[in-house]
């Protein structure tokens, strides 16, 4: 099953601009942070603009800024914009009749039998926001410190 980065680097950018207190951060800056390139941090960033969740600011200042307070941006949005599959993806099976039982019933089996997962899934990731991220990476960089201290 192919994967894809886009959810992760999107957090990622997004605590980048979080961080920034309400300045606007450049597509350059933030590329160079996630080591990708900045039309792949605009296209991630028009995605996010797409669901409400960020903003630009044009001109010689102007850069990605959040459209919502960090509290108020969940995993599961951040998910849903950028990504372009379900957040628990099932097997489908060939169309046309199948050879077997096991061919013919293997895709609904799974769907009832895995459904609970990506239900909890779902709502582990809405209960998650953007602000629980930077808090967690400011307890990091403060148990960081302490310990570096001895």
């Amino acid at each position: 099953m192919p994967t894809s980065t886009r959810f992760v680097l999107s957090l990622h950018m997004l605590a980048l601009v979080a961080n920034k207190g309400g300045a606007p951060l450049r597509s350059d800056d933030i590329a160079s942070s996630v080591n990708t390139n900045p039309a792949f941090v605009r296209a991630i960033f028009s995605r996010l603009a797409a669901a409400g969740l960020t903003t630009s600011q044009l001109g010689h200042r102007g850069g990605a800024l959040l459209a919502r307070e960090p509290r108020a941006i969940t995993l599961l949005d951040v998910f849903r914009a950028v990504e372009d599959r379900d957040l628990f993806p099932f097997p489908r099976a060939r169309a046309g009749a199948a050879a077997n039982r096991i061919d013919r019933h293997m895709t609904t089996t799974l769907e009832r039998v895995l459904a609970p997962v990506g239900n909890a899934l779902e709502q582990a990731l809405q209960q998650v926001s953007l602000d629980d991220v930077l808090d967690d990476i400011v307890t990091r960089e403060q148990v960081g410190a302490l310990v570096s201290d001895h």
